[in-house]
Protein backbone atom coordinates (compact mmCIF):
# COMPACT_ATOMS: atom_id res chain seq x y z
CA UNK A 1 0.00 0.00 0.00
CA UNK A 2 1.29 3.60 -1.10
CA UNK A 3 1.80 6.18 1.73
CA UNK A 4 -0.81 8.97 1.65
CA UNK A 5 0.04 12.64 0.93
CA UNK A 6 -1.09 14.84 3.61
CA UNK A 7 -3.41 16.82 2.66
CA UNK A 8 -2.44 20.19 2.89
CA UNK A 9 0.62 19.23 0.39
CA UNK A 10 0.38 21.31 -2.83
CA UNK A 11 0.34 19.94 -5.88
CA UNK A 12 3.12 20.49 -8.18
CA UNK A 13 2.06 23.13 -11.11
CA UNK A 14 1.22 21.32 -14.36
CA UNK A 15 3.73 22.07 -17.37
CA UNK A 16 2.64 25.43 -19.53
CA UNK A 17 0.79 24.18 -22.81
CA UNK A 18 3.00 25.15 -25.55
CA UNK A 19 0.11 26.13 -27.66
CA UNK A 20 -1.12 28.70 -25.43
CA UNK A 21 2.79 30.19 -23.86
CA UNK A 22 2.87 33.00 -26.00
CA UNK A 23 -0.96 33.57 -27.19
CA UNK A 24 -1.24 36.75 -24.36
CA UNK A 25 1.81 38.19 -26.24
CA UNK A 26 0.20 37.66 -30.00
CA UNK A 27 -3.30 39.27 -28.78
CA UNK A 28 -1.56 42.14 -27.36
CA UNK A 29 0.49 42.41 -30.71
CA UNK A 30 -3.12 42.05 -32.81
CA UNK A 31 -5.02 44.33 -30.96
CA UNK A 32 -2.07 46.73 -31.16
CA UNK A 33 -2.25 46.83 -34.95
CA UNK A 34 -5.56 46.98 -35.30
CA UNK A 35 -5.69 50.31 -33.23
CA UNK A 36 -2.87 51.91 -35.21
CA UNK A 37 -4.51 50.68 -38.70
CA UNK A 38 -7.90 52.08 -37.28
CA UNK A 39 -6.51 55.31 -36.08
CA UNK A 40 -4.95 55.92 -39.60
CA UNK A 41 -8.10 55.23 -41.37
CA UNK A 42 -10.03 57.32 -39.11
CA UNK A 43 -11.95 54.38 -37.65
CA UNK A 44 -13.29 53.80 -34.48
CA UNK A 45 -12.97 50.07 -33.30
CA UNK A 46 -15.82 47.87 -31.36
CA UNK A 47 -15.26 46.93 -28.22
CA UNK A 48 -17.44 44.45 -26.04
CA UNK A 49 -17.70 45.85 -22.47
CA UNK A 50 -20.48 45.77 -19.24
CA UNK A 51 -22.60 43.31 -21.74
CA UNK A 52 -22.94 45.64 -24.60
CA UNK A 53 -21.20 46.33 -27.86
CA UNK A 54 -19.82 49.72 -28.00
CA UNK A 55 -17.67 51.93 -30.89
CA UNK A 56 -14.78 53.82 -29.72
CA UNK A 57 -11.55 55.81 -30.45
CA UNK A 58 -8.56 53.79 -31.42
CA UNK A 59 -6.39 55.25 -28.63
CA UNK A 60 -9.16 57.12 -26.44
CA UNK A 61 -10.28 60.31 -26.21
CA UNK A 62 -7.92 62.29 -27.94
CA UNK A 63 -7.91 63.06 -31.40
CA UNK A 64 -4.87 61.28 -33.60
Amino acid sequence: MKPRKPENEKLPEPAPDPDIVGADAALRRAAERARRRAAACGNDIAIFQDGKIGWVKPYGDKES
